[in-house]
């Protein structure tokens, strides 16, 4: 594997160097001293250089390992495995802090050893409550562990953002699924939390996002709450805007998933979700975990709300004017959006079932009940409510293409 970097406008090279032994990088962030931080996975027993490693860890198998590279390219400043001996385990998201902190969130599982990574005194949750286990990590920039914890039910799952907020709180978001047939989600929730229960049609294996913050020491849990509907759903993306909201993105099975009364798109659109059709959505938690600010259906994965055709929709950033990043993909190659929301819709809106594909809701609180189609009853005024918030020209590759796109 290669790692190279660039200047910011993209025109030269700053450094490219070989990492060997490697398999996937699963996150990548850097710091603003140029450092690099990376996550990757390995899927067989390799020999990793180790700089300062974190104690109790052992490479197996398949292993996450975590490294920090100096702004040059030319040495590791740290570098250490994330894997307790004989568990299997992987980075999914890094973030850093202002003071050069670094924050790591995968998953880990293990047959033999419990817990599958090591954790610190004082830790939120030390024990496995399953097979496989969510874990958050908090280092100093020279690589010394502060805490890590564990953060799951006895199902699996784990998140695909990790934030820190300006009160030194961890935000995480993800899905979770139970841990088998006729079993129950079991994630750990607070009381007053805006979703603390997750009901599900589906017997076998229901799936459900979560959104949770941590403390800043680890050792408890500010709030953690579900976000879903009576289906299958999951949050694909994760920011935290000025106010220390979670701004989150999603796909979702469910008709009756939470939107708010200013929706953009409050019903589930078309085609009909009984055959398992996902569908984007953008959400927004109040900083207290309470109080769903504002959420709606983007569109069917298979469309943007600017027309583009074939995409799936994940949040990746949010700047300091409030914009929206996302990234989409269409067959062969990914697209780059940003978005401002720059008026609501106003008035009484429902959603209106077809003859044959009525839904029923479980799921309490909605607001209101949502059922299958894209028909919308009531004076509302829906006047265009998402636009674009300037350009972004690039070109994009993928394996199969490589294609010249206009700004979007």
């Amino acid at each position: 594997m290669f790692i190279a970097a660039l200047n910011a406008s993209g025109s030269q090279l700053v450094y490219a160097t070989y990492f060997n032994g490697i398999d996937l990088v699963e996150a990548l962030f850097p710091d603003s001293e140029g450092n690099l931080y990376l996550g990757v996975r390995t899927e067989n027993l390799v020999d990793l250089p180790l700089v300062n490693p974190l104690v109790g860890m052992a490479p197996s198998i398949e292993s996450a390992y975590l490294a920090k590279l100096n702004a040059t390219g030319s040495a590791l400043l740290f570098a250490s495995w994330l894997n307790g001996p004989g568990a299997r385990s992987q980075v999914n998201a890094l973030t850093v802090d202002g003071s050069g902190n670094l924050y790591v969130t995968g998953g880990c599982n293990s047959p033999a050893v419990e817990p599958c990574v090591p954790t610190t005194p004082g830790a939120f949750q030390s024990s496995m409550k399953g097979p496989s286990t969510m874990y958050v990590m908090k280092l100093t920039p020279d690589g010394a562990l502060v805490f890590s914890t564990l953060l799951s039910g006895s199902g699996y799952g784990g998140a695909v953002g990790i934030q820190v907020g300006a009160d030194g709180g961890i935000v995480l978001a993800g899905d979770v699924i139970s841990a088998g047939e006729g079993q129950p989600l079991d994630f750990p929730v607070t009381a007053a939390a805006f979703q603390t229960t997750a009901l599900k049609r589906d017997p076998i294996s229901p799936e459900s996002g979560f959104i949770a913050k941590l403390d800043g020491s680890g050792s408890s849990l500010v709030y953690s709450t579900y976000f879903g509907g009576s289906l299958n759903d999951s949050i694909t993306g994760l920011a935290l805007d000025s106010r220390g909201h979670a701004v989150f993105s999603g796909s979702a099975v469910s008709p009756d998933l939470p939107t708010t009364a200013d929706a953009w798109q409050p019903c589930h659109p078309p085609p009909n979700f009984a055959i398992g059709a996902y569908a984007d959505f953008i959400g927004q938690l109040s900083s207290d975990g309470q109080t769903l600010v504002y959420a709606s259906f983007v569109d069917i994965g298979a469309t943007l709300p600017d027309g583009t055709p074939d995409s799936t929709l994940t949040l990746i950033g949010i700047d300091a004017a409030g914009d929206l990043y996302f990234l989409g993909f269409q067959p062969g190659f990914y697209i780059l959006q940003r978005y401002r929301m720059t008026a609501r819709p106003t008035g009484s809106a429902a959603c209106i079932a077809s003859a044959t594909d009525g839904y029923e809701s479980p799921v309490v609180p909605l607001g209101l009940m949502r059922i299958r189609g894209n028909a919308v009853a009531g004076a509302r005024a829906m006047s265009p409510t998402l636009t674009m918030a300037g350009t972004l020209p690039t070109t994009y590759r993928s394996e199969e293409h490589t294609s010249e796109l206009q700004s979007r």
